[in-house]
């Protein structure tokens, strides 16, 4: 069962520590150590808010602010870096999105391996969020960081 609406939560007094930690990720076969990932992420911490990516974790007691600016970061430095890795034809369309070893597979399965490869999965209180049903980067006031660009002066010469 999906929740409709992932709950932005603010709790009175300090707010709860947001945890990262980080895994390599698979390129030869990305779905079955990403589901193996998922479901003892699922296991430990049922009742936390909890973000499984290609090759992250950020848990929180609570989905708060932080808890959703952590996951954009973590997603958007990771889709930054698929883009070289994985090409971006692949990472624009989702019919690019295909297991080698079952081409004649489903649409639940290219889902799973659309999020093992690039958006990840969100699970509060042990029930999985979709990502259209995350709530957006302007409503968590995420704003990205944007790579400073080198000085373009000509040098000056004497």
């Amino acid at each position: 069962m999906f929740l409709l609406q992932p709950v932005l939560a603010s709790p009175p007094g300090p707010p709860p520590r947001v945890r990262r930690s980080s895994v390599l990720f698979d390129y030869e076969e990305p779905l079955p150590a990403f589901a193996e990932r998922c479901h003892a992420a699922w296991e430990e911490y049922r009742n936390e808010a909890v973000y499984v990516g290609p090759r992250c974790l950020v848990v929180c007691d609570l989905p708060t602010v932080a808890f959703w600016r952590a996951v954009y970061a973590q997603y958007g430095a990771w889709a930054y870096e698929a883009r070289h890795h994985i090409g971006r034809r692949a990472l624009d369309s989702p019919r690019q999105w295909y297991d080698p070893q079952n081409p004649g597979a489903g649409r639940s399965h290219l889902k799973d391996h659309r999020e093992a490869c690039l958006t990840g999965r969100i699970y509060l209180r042990g029930r999985p969020v979709p990502y259209h049903a995350w709530p957006t980067r302007s409503e968590v006031g995420y704003r990205p960081r944007r790579p400073r660009k080198k000085n373009r002066r000509p040098a000056l010469t004497t």
